[in-house]
C-alpha cells in the first residue's frame, strides 16, 4: 500500500488546513487521482510513500483550530444560520479527533488560561461569531484549542442567540 498525507488549501475554506492520509494501491495510482485537485491548488501533498503510522502522526498534527472551523462550517444551514443539533454533533466530533491526535502526539490537555473578550462576539452573526471564537480560544504559538475556554464561549454565543427575539440569525445578535 502506498500512504498519502493531504492538506487542503485556503481554496476551500471550510477544510483549510485540515489534513488526511489516503491509502492507495501503488504511487502510480496516487498521481492519476489527486492530479486534478492538486493542479487547481485545493490540496498539498505533505508527504507521500511513508508508512500508516507515519501517516497517522502527521495527520493528528492538523491544526485544532482547522478541526472547529471545520466542524462549525459542516453545520451551516443554508440560509446562514447554524443547526444546533448538527453543531452539537459536528463539535463533539472534532473533539474527540482533538483528543486522539493529542493521545497520538503525546500532548497533555492545554491548561492555559487565555483572556478572552467575547463583547465582539456580539458583533457578529452567529456562524461569525463561532469561527471567531476557535480562533479566539487557540494559543497562536502552537495551535492549540483551550476546549474548556472554548465550551465556556460556545455557551455564551449560543446564550446571546436565544436572547434574541426576532427569530433566525439575521447578523444583529444583541443590537
Amino acid at each position: 500500500m502506498y500512504y498519502v498525507v493531504l492538506e487542503y488549501t485556503d481554496k476551500i475554506p471550510e477544510q483549510a488546513d485540515t489534513r488526511i492520509f489516503v491509502r492507495f494501491r501503488s504511487e502510480d495510482h496516487f498521481k492519476q487521482t489527486y492530479l486534478i485537485e492538486q493542479e487547481h491548488g485545493l490540496i498539498r501533498i505533505v508527504a507521500q510513500g511513508v508508512s500508516a503510522l507515519e501517516a497517522h502522526r502527521l495527520v493528528a498534527q492538523t491544526p485544532e483550530t482547522a478541526l472547529l472551523k471545520e466542524a462549525i462550517y459542516s453545520a451551516r444551514l443554508p440560509e446562514g444560520g447554524v443547526d444546533q443539533e448538527s453543531l452539537n454533533e459536528t463539535l463533539y466530533q472534532a473533539t474527540c479527533i482533538i483528543l486522539a491526535h493529542r493521545e497520538t502526539l503525546g500532548i497533555d490537555a492545554v491548561h492555559d488560561p487565555y483572556h478572552l473578550d467575547l463583547t465582539e462576539a456580539r458583533k457578529k452573526t452567529q456562524l461569525d461569531a463561532l469561527l471567531w471564537l476557535a480562533d479566539a480560544c487557540s494559543d497562536p504559538k502552537n495551535g492549540q484549542v483551550n476546549l474548556s475556554l472554548f465550551k465556556l464561549g460556545l455557551v455564551y454565543v449560543r446564550l446571546n442567540q436565544s436572547i434574541r427575539s426576532d427569530g433566525p440569525d439575521d447578523g444583529d445578535w444583541l443590537d
